[in-house]
């Protein structure tokens, strides 16, 4: 039996590269809200649990229960930004191409100037052969 990861029910490719932006947007979430919660768990268990108590900071366990929750809230609120991220795929723009710089004709040299040109008119003259 095989397995697959991401099941394309349209023929565009494209869905492919849409998915990516809200996975990648979940699991930093998930980086985010397990650093988070392992230190704040790491700082309120510890202290009601009286490990800082021979230097004279005891904490009632009630606050630790109440930090815990908080840790648990702060977690779900963080999880619910998610809805922020944006999931639509845009392409993106093309740079513009840069034009090259035209050569810049100077009337004062002579090997610039074609014989066929008149500097007073600025166009081309005919010349009769």
């Amino acid at each position: 039996m095989e397995q697959v990861d991401l099941v394309l029910v349209s023929n565009d490719p494209l869905d492919v590269i849409r998915v990516l932006r809200p996975s990648r947007a979940s699991y930093a979430k998930m980086v985010q809200n397990l650093a988070r919660a392992m230190g704040h768990n790491a700082v309120s268990i510890p202290l009601p649990a009286g490990v800082l108590a021979p230097i004279g900071v005891v904490l009632s366990p009630a606050i630790g229960a109440l930090s815990v929750s908080l840790s648990t809230v702060i977690v779900a609120v963080n999880a619910m930004l998610l809805r922020r991220v944006s999931l639509t795929w845009r392409r993106p723009a093309r740079p513009r191409r840069q034009r090259a710089a035209r050569p810049q004709l100077r009337a004062t040299e002579p090997s610039h100037v074609p014989s066929a040109f008149n500097a007073n008119l600025k166009r081309p003259v005919s010349v009769a052969r």
